[in-house]
């Protein structure tokens, strides 16, 4: 629907939203009105139609822009409410795992956050913002200046959002210790060199930078992961160390540097609290036993209880009881699944995010926040993340999700954007009791060599029909995908990799079958040739949304990554010719898939799959 507003009609805040919603979507301002906007506390929002005008009651700006996005979406409606508590919903957004979107990108996610409800836009910064007394901070990444970071959150601040800075003090900053600069500071390959005054120097900088560059006195400060504390330079310049009282000694440091800046209950993520009380040593433990005396001992932050997989609500129920024992302030966090896949994995993740929605009613928890990680290149297309984000949404405020209004108001299809997702078809977390069989990842399809074939080795040692469950899987997808590929960039390009997948994996079968049977090798090489020309339209076209989403920083690992399966396939065919023409009498490598070898994890790494030596 086209939404009509009078200006004289309207509060300055009102017209400053309107003003911003009406370059991307169907907002006009004239004399002939039909939308009057009423605000008032009584209400969550109630949309009323009366006299042929829509009128939206609203208490605050998240029921107001919740009602906007409703008209919009539909050609009439008479009656519509809201009810839901609703009070602090957020999106956190990595920017540190190569991809840093431009300043544009953060202001249209802000405008489609703003017209779901959301009320809060964290960005995951790692070191992806200026420190300037620190000009190695950050360096090649593309990392955002102060005035970057005030532009997004000066846009944010138009629709009463907050954004919120999610750094690390502690683990996860091995981009940091990349290049030498930060020797002094650095304890293990990832973390900070705890009681090392040289790095509550850094600290303080790098709080002092957030706080000078965002206006919110909210930050999280990380401190997840911190397997190796005190394990490596540690230890030589101050002995061993339980890590428990290493861990609550630098998250007291870096609190009073927060307090410094203002921010007086920042965010800690919770799994070492819960991990180094734990006898397997397992976040997800809900046998665990809390000693009393650690509330007593974590200093005044929140934190917050992170799971992206768990879809069973007594399990998030039993968490969020352990973490009430430890802390009396708790952000709930669940996250899209969009890592290791080149679309957004909705067909699994739409489950935790059902899961931890209706815990996060259960329990009357007033912070939940949804994240969307890029580990290993963030090679997942941004465009896909909206019908997630969406989801959530829809059961934070309504309980149901309104497939029709999600299509009209992003101009996207629900269903396909699904189907789409199945490019990743692999069973995870707790949704493996409900499948009888087993896939391969999308990034063990993809990224495999063709010649080594560590992943395909792997996986079938845990289950001879992987291969063929997998095939399967893409031989049907791949047709369903070819018919919508030309609707849309984001369609084509997942139709690419799906395609690509089905064509690596069937040449591999075949490859195995042609050596050990003594068959013709052709078809074989012809599947290679056609490999070798999708991966090069993948490379143009995924370069075409890269440079459109985000910074020209970290485009190169994928470019190199998909340049390197041009080359390796270019190669296998004049090896594999070489073989068929009797210039060699075997290939050694496939010889050594005769070795019987267990089944072990292998993570969806591009290091892990694509490359066999470690070059250090």
């Amino acid at each position: 629907m086209i939404l009509y507003f009078s200006n004289e009609l309207l509060s300055a805040k009102e017209k400053s939203i309107l003003s911003n919603l009406k370059e991307r979507y169907t907002i006009k301002f004239t004399k002939s009105y039909n939308v009057i906007l009423n605000n008032d506390p009584n209400f969550k929002l109630k949309i009323e139609k009366r006299n042929n005008k829509y009128i939206i009651n609203y208490g605050s700006t998240n029921y107001l822009l919740r009602g906007i996005g409703k008209l919009l979406a539909v050609d009439d409606l008479t009656h519509y409410e809201e009810n839901e508590n609703v009070h602090d919903f957020r999106l956190m957004l990595d920017c540190s795992r190569n991809a840093a979107p431009k300043v544009e990108t953060h202001k249209k996610i802000i405008m489609q956050l703003a017209l779901l409800g959301y009320t809060t836009y964290s960005l995951y910064l790692e070191d992806m913002y200026e420190v300037k007394s620190y000009p190695a901070f950050g360096l090649f990444r593309g990392c955002y200046s102060k005035e970057e970071l005030r532009e997004i959150d000066d846009f944010a601040s138009v629709f009463d959002m907050k954004v919120v800075a999610s750094i690390q003090t502690l683990g996860h900053l091995s981009q940091l210790f990349h290049y030498r600069y930060f020797d002094k500071v650095k304890d293990t390959q990832s973390n900070l060199l705890v009681d090392e005054e040289e790095t509550y120097k850094l600290i303080d900088k790098m709080i002092e930078t957030i706080s000078s560059s965002l206006r919110t006195r909210e930050i999280m400060i990380g401190m997840d992961e911190v397997h190796s504390l005190g394990k490596g330079a540690y230890i030589d310049k101050f002995g061993y160390e339980k890590q428990f009282p290493l861990f609550i000694k630098h998250l007291k440091k870096v609190c009073d540097i927060c307090h410094k800046y203002g921010y007086a209950k920042p965010t800690v993520w919770s799994d070492m609290f819960i991990k180094l009380q734990s006898k397997t040593h397992s976040y997800l433990d809900l046998d665990v036993e809390i000693d009393p005396e650690i509330k007593n001992l974590i200093p005044n932050c929140k934190l917050g209880y992170w799971d992206y997989d768990t879809i069973d609500t007594e399990v998030v129920d039993k968490m969020l009881d352990i973490h009430f024992k430890l802390c009396d302030n708790i952000s709930l966090v669940t996250g899209l699944t969009t890592w290791f896949t080149p679309f957004y994995k909705h067909w699994k993740s739409k489950h935790v995010l059902d899961c931890f929605s209706k815990s996060m009613k259960t329990n009357n928890i007033d912070d939940f926040m949804l994240t969307i990680w890029g580990d290993d290149g963030a090679y997942c297309h941004p465009d896909s993340y909206i019908i997630g984000i969406y989801h959530l949404a829809e059961r934070v405020y309504t309980n149901d999700v309104d497939v029709n209004k999600f299509n009209k108001l992003f101009n996207l299809d629900y269903d396909k954007m699904e189907l789409c997702s199945y490019v990743d078809p692999k069973v995870n977390g707790d949704l493996k009791r409900y499948f009888n069989k087993t896939f391969m990842s999308f990034a063990h399809a993809f990224f495999d060599d063709p010649i080594y074939g560590i992943g395909f080795k792997n996986e079938d040692a845990q289950n001879k029909n992987v291969l063929e469950n997998t095939y399967n899987h893409y031989l049907q997808l791949v047709p369903k995908l070819e018919q919508i590929k030309d609707e849309n960039h984001l369609y084509n390009l997942t139709y690419l990799f799906a395609k690509c997948c089905l064509l690596k994996i069937s040449s591999r079968i075949e490859l195995i079958d042609c050596y050990f049977n003594n068959k013709d090798m052709s078809s074989v090489i012809e599947k290679y040739k056609e490999i070798i020309l999708i991966v090069k339209e993948i490379n143009y076209k995924f370069s075409k949304m890269w440079l459109q989403n985000f910074k020209t920083y970290g485009i190169d690992v994928m470019s190199g990554r998909f340049a390197a399966m041009v080359d390796r396939y270019k190669f296998s065919i004049s090896y594999l010719k070489k073989y068929q023409n009797k210039v060699i009498k075997s290939i050694p490598e496939l010889e050594e898939l005769k070795k019987e070898l267990p089944y072990v994890r292998i993570k969806d790494f591009y290091c892990n799959l694509a490359v066999i030596t470690i070059n250090r």
